[in-house]
């Protein structure tokens, strides 16, 4: 089995006010941002909303969290409009 393609195309950490930051736009056109605070929180937004999907004690997790939402969305399993 061979290396599985990101369907979010990420942009490098930054700083903001002292938390890391990195954002980054799936194929759907959706665009993420994961933040670290206490845990790594991961946000999806549309034109017209912005929501929070979850969180996870690793950033690793949190850009895998992303992903499965952006597989739900590009399947048609979960509806942003």
């Amino acid at each position: 089995m061979g290396p599985v393609e990101d369907p979010i195309a990420w942009a490098k950490v930054e700083r903001i006010a002292g938390r890391k930051l990195r954002q980054g736009t799936g194929r759907s056109g959706l665009v993420y941002h994961v933040v670290q605070g206490e845990q790594w929180r991961v946000w999806v937004e549309t034109p017209r909303t912005r929501m929070e999907i979850g969180s996870a004690r690793m950033q690793d997790h949190a850009l895998a969290l992303a992903a499965l939402w952006e597989h739900g969305v590009s399947s048609g399993r979960i509806d942003m409009s």
